[in-house]
C-alpha cells in the first residue's frame, strides 16, 4: 500500500511540472471539446431561424372540424390520468374543452369526434401506428396537486408538425384547456400550470432524422465529447510505453517496487484525469446551457463520460504490453484514434447506432467497443432533452427530460421505427466489463511478454511451486573431473568453489544457461537463441569484479537482479535462489542500467526520495540517506534542479547515488562511466574504489583501462562462457609474457629477424613490411635472453645500428589480452564474435592512474590483497 503511495506521489509531481501538457490533457481539450459544440448549435439555429424567420403565429381560431367522410378522425383525443382524482378530473376538464370547442365552430357538441385512452402510452401508440387522424391531442403529466401537492400541473399538446395546415388549433386548444383548469377550481390554483409542446410520434418520418439536422448535440455530440478520452488514450500509450523503453519501470522494480504497485498507481491517476475530463465538460455544458446536461441528469453524464474515459485508460494498458519504443506506440495510437473517430462518425451515430444496437448478436459484439457504449447512452439522453424548431411557435423547444427511470426503459426511436433497442442502463454495465476484461487482458499479456511465454500460468513456477523442482545442493555440488580437466586454472578454481556449497557466497552460478525463444515459446514455432552457455562463477569477497566481452553481459546481470530467471542451472544472490527470493535478492541489491533511468521534469531530490522509499528505507533515516549518497556524487547542491537540465555525466551520477541508497552489500553497475566527461568518470570511480571495499560490486564496462584501474578481477565472456575471470597481472601472465618489443628496421629484414631469433628462441615475431618494423611479445623462458638483448640495443654497436632503426619496450595491456582470448574462441570454433557488439577496446596508450588509485597489489582468486 506504501508504495502505491510513493508512485502516485511521483505521478502527481509528473503532472505538476509538465504543466503545459497536463492543462491541454485535463483542462483545455474537455472545454473545447464543449465550447465548438455550443460554437456550431449557435451557428444551426442562426440558419434555421434564417428559414423561418417570417413565420406567422396562428390565431386562436379553431376553423374546422373533421371532415364527414373521414373515417377514422377526431376533433382531438386525450388520454386519461392514473393519479387519485385524476381521471374525474381530466375528464372534467376535456368536457368542457369539448363544449368550448362546439361553441367557437357552431355545432352541437354530438356533432363532435372525440376519443380517450387509459394512459399515455396506449395514445402514443395508436397515434404512431394511426398518422392524421387529430388536429391534436392532449396528454396529461403530473397532477400530484390534486392530492394537495403544491408542484406543477402539467400536459402536453401534441399536434401534426410535418403538416402547416393542422398548426392552428394548438394556441386555441391551450387557451380552453388553461380556462377549463380554472372553472374546475373556481379560482386561481394552488399549482402552477405548465404547458409542453409536441409534435406526433409518426410513423411517416423518413428514415433520416429531421430533429437530428436541427440539434448538434444529438447530431454530433458524442462524436466531439469522446476526443478528449481518446487524448487521454494516447497519453496512456506514450507514459507506460515510456516507462517501458526509457527503463524507469524497470530501475523501480530492481530497487524493489511490486508490480501491482505500478499499475494501481497509474490506474488511480488516470481514474483522476478521468473525473477532472468529465467535470470539465459537464461544467463547460451547464455555462453553455447545453440541453442535455440542463435537461437531462448531470450525474448520468458525469458517470458516462467517466466510465468511458476510464475504458478507453484501460485498453491504452492493454495496447502498451505490446509496444516498447514510445514512437511506434504513439503512431500506433494516432491510428486507433483516427480510426475511432470514423466509427464514432459513422456506425456510432444516430439511426445507425439505434439500429445495430437493436440487433441480439450485433449488441453483444459492439458492446466491446467503449465509443458505442457510450454513443447509446449519450443519445438516449439527447433524445430526450433534445430541442426541435417548432414552426407553430418559431422558436426551439426542449424535450421533456432524462430522469432515474429512463435508466429501465426499452428505448424504441420512432422517428427510425427502430424498437427493442436496449436499455441505457445495460450500456453502462458493458462499460463496467469493459474496464474489467481490458484489466485481465492487460495483467495477462504484460506477465506473458515479460516472461517472454504465453503458457507462463501453466507452469509450476508461476505458482510459486519451483522449489518442488529445484535441484538439490547435493546434485549441484557433484563435479563432471572431464569438464574440469578442460578448463584452465582460474575458471577451475571457479567451477570447483560455485559448486561447494560448504562455502557462503554473496554470488554463486552454478552451470548456467539461458536461452530466448523468438516467438514467445509458441509450442513448434520458435527456435532457441542460447545467450549464455554454462557460467560458473563464485563471488564470496568485497571488491570490483568487472565483466567485458561482446554479448551476454546484460543477461547476466539481468539474472542476478532476478528481472530474468536462468533456463537452467541455478542462480544464488547472498544464499538465496533467483527463483523464489526475487523480492528480498533486490532489498539487498543496487543497480545501474546502461542507461539513466530518469524523469527529465523530476529534480535529483525526487529520484532519491522514491527510490528510498521503495528500497523501505524508514521514514526518520530518509532525508539523511538521501543527502549522504548525492554528497558522494557532489550532487547536493543541485538537488532541486529537474534532472533535464542536468549534463550527461552528473545524470550518471545520480545514477550511481540511486544504485547505492540503503548500503546494498552487493551492487551491480552496467557500463558506469558510459558517455561522462573525465571529471565525472574521475569521481565515479572515486566512489566505486570506496565502495569495493565493503561490497561486492559487479561492473560491466567497454573501457579496458577501467577494467585494469577498478578490477579485483576480470572476467572475459565471449561466445556465451566465462573465458576467463583473474586478476589483471595474471590474466596478461597468462596471455602474454608481459612486455612486448617493437623494432623497427633499416630495410634488411632477414637481419632483423636473425637478431631477435638469437636472443628469444620462443618468440613469434609479427612483421609490419609497410612500415619497417617487427613486433613481438617476450616470452617467459626467455626473459633471461630478452635483458640481454636490450642491454645490446642499449649500446648500440656498428653491427646493430646497420640493422636497427628504432626499437621501443612496452608493457602488455588488457587490449592485448582480450584480442588472444578472441583469437582463442575463434580457433576452438566456440561461436562467431558479434563485431558491432564487440568491445570498444582503447588502442591509444593508457592514461596513468588517477591518483585516488592505490598502486596495484596482487590478489588471490577470492579477491585477498
Amino acid at each position: 500500500m506504501l508504495q502505491i503511495l510513493y508512485l502516485l506521489r511521483k505521478n502527481f509531481n509528473l503532472t505538476v511540472r509538465r504543466k503545459k501538457a497536463s492543462c491541454f490533457l485535463l483542462f483545455l481539450t474537455p472545454f473545447c471539446a464543449v465550447f465548438i459544440l455550443f460554437i456550431l448549435k449557435f451557428i444551426v439555429e442562426r440558419d434555421i431561424s434564417k428559414q423561418y424567420a417570417n413565420a406567422q403565429r396562428f390565431n386562436f381560431d379553431w376553423k374546422t372540424k373533421c371532415p364527414e367522410d373521414q373515417s377514422p378522425c377526431y376533433e382531438f383525443i386525450y388520454s386519461l390520468h392514473s393519479a387519485s382524482g385524476g381521471s374525474a378530473f381530466v375528464t372534467n376538464v376535456m368536457n368542457n374543452v369539448k363544449a368550448d370547442l362546439a361553441s367557437t365552430l357552431s355545432v352541437s357538441e354530438n356533432a363532435l369526434r372525440v376519443r380517450h385512452f387509459e394512459d399515455k402510452t396506449t395514445m402514443e401508440e395508436y397515434l404512431f401506428h394511426n398518422p392524421n387522424v387529430t388536429f391534436a391531442s392532449v396528454a396529461w403529466g403530473n397532477l400530484t396537486s390534486l392530492s394537495g401537492n403544491t408542484s406543477a400541473l402539467e400536459y402536453t399538446i401534441l399536434y401534426n408538425q410535418t403538416d402547416t395546415d393542422r398548426y392552428s388549433p394548438v394556441a386555441w386548444m391551450k387557451t380552453s384547456i388553461d380556462n377549463a383548469v380554472l372553472s374546475f377550481y373556481g379560482a386561481t390554483p394552488s399549482s402552477k400550470i405548465v404547458p409542453h409542446l409536441r409534435g406526433f410520434p409518426s410513423p411517416a418520418e423518413t428514415t433520416e432524422d429531421v430533429t437530428s439536422k436541427v440539434d448538434i448535440y444529438v447530431a454530433q455530440g458524442s462524436r466531439f465529447l469522446a476526443l478528449p478520452g481518446m487524448i487521454l488514450f494516447l497519453s496512456v500509450m506514450h507514459m507506460l510505453v515510456t516507462d517501458k523503453e526509457f527503463g524507469l519501470r524497470r530501475g523501480m522494480e530492481v530497487m524493489g517496487m511490486k508490480n501491482y504497485a505500478y499499475w494501481i498507481s497509474w490506474f488511480v491517476t488516470y481514474c483522476c484525469y478521468s473525473v477532472i475530463i468529465s467535470a470539465i465538460i459537464i461544467l463547460t455544458g451547464l455555462i453553455t446551457v447545453a440541453h442535455p446536461f440542463i435537461r437531462g441528469n448531470p450525474l448520468y453524464h458525469f458517470l458516462n463520460l467517466t466510465l468511458f474515459n476510464i475504458s478507453l485508460v484501460c485498453l491504452g494498458f492493454l495496447l502498451s504490453t505490446f509496444f516498447t519504443n514510445g514512437y511506434s506506440a504513439l503512431v500506433s495510437g494516432f491510428v486507433v484514434l483516427a480510426m475511432g473517430d470514423i466509427m464514432n462518425a459513422t456506425i456510432a451515430q444516430g439511426s445507425v447506432c439505434y439500429s445495430m444496437m437493436s440487433d441480439d448478436v450485433l449488441r453483444h459484439f459492439l458492446g466491446l467497443y467503449p465509443a458505442m457504449n457510450f454513443s447509446k447512452i449519450w443519445l438516449d439522453m439527447s433524445y430526450k432533452t433534445k430541442e426541435y424548431f417548432d414552426v407553430s411557435l418559431a422558436s426551439f423547444t426542449s424535450g421533456r427530460g432524462y430522469g432515474f427511470g429512463d435508466l429501465f426503459v426499452m428505448n424504441s426511436h420512432q422517428g427510425y421505427r427502430i424498437t427493442n433497442v436496449q436499455e441505457s442502463y445495460i450500456s453502462f454495465l458493458w462499460q463496467l466489463l469493459n474496464i474489467v476484461l481490458y484489466i485481465v487482458l492487460c495483467v495477462y499479456f504484460d506477465t506473458a511478454t515479460r516472461r517472454n511465454d504465453f503458457f507462463f500460468f501453466v507452469k509450476p513456477s508461476f505458482w510459486g511451486c519451483t522449489s518442488l523442482f529445484a535441484k538439490k545442493s547435493e546434485e549441484l555440488s557433484r563435479i563432471d573431473e572431464s569438464k574440469v580437466e578442460q578448463l584452465p586454472a582460474d575458471l577451475k578454481k571457479q567451477f570447483e568453489k560455485a559448486r561447494d556449497f560448504s562455502t557462503p557466497a554473496l554470488v554463486r552460478l552454478v552451470d548456467v544457461h539461458k536461452s530466448f525463444s523468438k516467438n514467445l515459446n509458441l509450442p513448434k514455432i520458435g527456435s532457441k537463441n542460447e545467450v549464455l552457455k554454462g557460467i560458473d562463477l563464485c563471488i564470496s569477497k568485497p571488491g570490483c569484479y568487472m565483466i567485458i566481452g561482446s554479448n551476454g553481459k546484460s543477461t547476466l546481470f539481468n539474472l542476478l537482479n532476478c528481472t530474468e530467471s536462468p533456463t537452467s542451472g541455478e542462480c544464488f544472490v547472498n544464499g538465496m535462489n533467483v527463483k523464489h527470493n526475487k523480492t528480498r535478492i533486490r532489498s539487498q541489491m543496487g543497480m545501474t542500467f546502461e542507461y539513466d533511468f530518469l524523469w527529465q521534469e523530476l529534480t535529483a531530490w525526487h529520484h532519491m526520495q522514491l527510490f528510498a522509499e521503495l528500497k523501505g528505507i524508514p521514514q526518520r533515516k530518509l532525508k539523511e540517506e538521501i543527502t549522504l549518497r548525492l554528497n558522494q556524487v557532489s550532487l547536493y547542491h543541485v538537488r532541486h534542479h529537474p534532472v533535464g537540465s542536468f549534463s550527461g555525466g552528473m545524470k550518471r551520477r545520480l545514477s550511481v547515488a540511486l544504485a547505492c541508497i540503503g548500503n546494498p552489500p552487493i551492487i551491480l553497475f552496467d557500463l558506469p562511466t558510459l558517455g561522462v566527461d573525465p571529471s565525472s568518470r574521475m569521481k565515479i570511480w572515486k566512489l566505486i574504489h570506496e565502495l569495493k571495499q565493503r561490497h561486492v560490486i559487479i561492473a560491466t564496462s567497454h573501457s579496458l583501462q577501467e577494467c585494469e584501474n577498478l578490477g579485483t578481477a576480470i572476467g572475459i565472456l565471449a561466445a556465451g562462457k566465462l573465458q576467463c575471470f583473474d586478476d589483471s597481472m595474471s590474466l596478461k601472465t597468462r596471455h602474454k609474457a608481459g612486455y612486448t618489443l617493437s623494432l623497427g628496421y633499416r630495410g634488411d629484414k632477414e637481419k632483423a629477424l636473425a637478431l631477435l631469433q638469437q636472443y628469444m628462441t620462443h618468440a613469434k615475431p609479427e612483421v609490419h613490411e609497410n612500415s619497417l618494423s617487427i613486433e613481438c611479445s617476450v616470452p617467459q623462458q626467455d626473459m633471461n635472453e630478452f635483458i640481454s638483448l636490450v642491454e645490446l640495443l642499449e649500446s648500440n654497436p656498428p653491427e646493430v645500428n646497420e640493422i636497427v632503426e628504432e626499437w621501443k619496450i612496452s608493457q602488455t595491456t588488457l587490449d592485448d589480452v582480450y584480442k588472444s582470448v578472441m583469437k582463442e574462441v575463434e580457433s576452438a570454433n566456440l561461436g562467431e564474435i558479434d563485431e558491432d557488439e564487440a568491445v570498444e577496446a582503447e588502442h591509444t596508450n593508457h592514461e596513468p592512474l588517477p591518483e585516488i588509485l592505490p598502486e596495484k597489489q596482487e590478489i588471490d582468486d577470492d579477491g585477498e590483497k
